[in-house]
């Protein structure tokens, strides 16, 4: 706690005393704290003068606007960045396996059909995938000419996609093996 000098007798009394306590002068007007500000500011004018209080008023506004367009475009990354990624990938081959490219994806391989068995035909089958949203499988299987084509991909339609960045998505083989490693 700090002594002070009233100002009305000369006495020394609380800082935070509203009342002398030996004149009962009010000491804490807010009167006063107002026509103190009104001093400080007509002191900061006087001393650097109205052009340069614009100047400083102007700078802290670009400041704050540059700020928030900074926040703006790191929520708009950050939302871009939470969108399924775009996936189109194709093998054909009827020797080929499609392992690797169910297991980088996380789909499970008991669900679709790898062609062993020799037939024709065409088999689809739909995911749900936390990091690539719904993906389709698709496969089309032609015994004379042995081509056994397999697709895995998604749809604009379903859910808003982003284009994977470079070596997020592993590349593959016609015949299905992982060309490049990503970070998957």
């Amino acid at each position: 706690m700090a002594l002070i000098n009233c100002p009305e007798c000369g006495k020394e009394v609380s800082d935070s005393a509203k009342n002398c306590i030996h004149c009962g002068y009010k000491l804490n007007d807010s009167s006063d704290n107002i026509e103190k500000i009104k001093d400080i500011t007509n002191d900061i004018t006087k001393k650097y003068g109205k052009k340069k209080l614009i100047y400083i008023g102007a700078i802290i506004i670009i400041v704050i606007i540059a700020i928030i367009a900074l926040v703006g475009s790191k929520k708009a990354e950050d939302e871009e960045n939470s969108k399924a990624i775009r996936v189109d990938i194709t093998m054909n081959s009827w020797y080929g396996s499609i392992e690797e490219i169910l297991d980088d994806f996380d789909l499970e391989f008991y669900a679709v059909t790898s062609g062993a068995n020799c037939f024709s035909g065409v088999k689809t089958n739909q995911f749900e995938t936390e990091k690539y949203g719904i993906l389709y499988t698709e496969f089309t299987y032609c015994k004379s000419n042995d081509i056994q084509r397999f697709r895995l991909y998604n749809k604009a339609a379903d859910q808003p996609l982003r284009d994977p960045e470079p070596g997020e998505i592993n590349s593959y083989s016609s015949l299905g093996s992982r060309e490049s490693n990503s970070s998957l």
